[in-house]
């Protein structure tokens, strides 16, 4: 895309400018990828929390999240994460052959085993005293082991950390859209035989 004239190059921006950029288009970066409070967190910028003894009430979460907006708003900013993503999805562009790849090592993944237990212990006894058991996901080792990907969003709450994942049926579905071989023109979207083969084959089914 071209550029806007009388912008800011990103050898100009400031160090933390360069950051959020950076972390907000880093696909290896599983808190901050596409994510503006996570990009805005990890770049440095303040983030309020509740004097010592008080309870978290969101405000400095909230009022981060509208700094966040402001930042990203910025025409040299915007501008530079653009050209990045323009960059990224040219990259991305994948074969059928590649799609079918991806298909199966999906349909392969089974992230509950990155489910991990955690006991709980109550906060106001003296002694420890177990009151049941968490599950939290092994985020570092999903990333290691490239189900990083599957990551949508990092959400800070006053219950722990909410995550939520990609549905990775949906993308799949628009990049074989994007090369033909499902037919986005019919109501419900008609797959070809092609297509249906190709799932067969990527689910191990053995064809005649």
């Amino acid at each position: 895309m071209p550029a806007k004239r009388n912008l800011k190059t990103y050898e100009e921006f400031t160090k933390q400018e360069a950051a959020l950029v950076d972390a907000h288009t880093d696909p290896s970066n599983v808190v901050a990828y596409r994510n503006k409070i996570g990009s805005y967190r990890e770049a440095g910028y303040y983030e309020g929390g509740p004097p010592e003894g008080v309870a978290d009430d969101g405000r400095g979460t909230r009022a981060a999240k509208a700094k966040a907006d402001k930042l990203f708003k910025k025409p040299h900013i915007k501008q530079e994460i653009e050209i990045r993503f323009a960059k990224e999805y040219e990259a991305l562009k994948m074969s059928v052959e590649e799609t079918v790849a991806r298909v199966s090592k999906m349909a392969g993944a089974d992230i509950m085993e990155y489910l991990v237990e955690v006991p709980t212990a109550c906060p106001h006894c003296e002694e420890e005293m177990h009151l049941g058991i968490e599950y939290v996901f092994d985020v570092k080792r999903m990333k290691r082991d490239g189900y990083g990907s599957l990551l949508k969003d990092v959400m800070p709450t006053k219950y722990g950390t909410k995550l939520s994942f990609y549905p990775a049926d949906n993308a799949l579905r628009d990049l074989l859209k994007h090369h033909g071989v499902l037919d986005s023109n019919k109501k419900g979207g008609q797959v070809t035989n092609r297509f249906d083969t190709l799932i067969q084959i990527a689910n191990g089914v053995k064809m005649p």
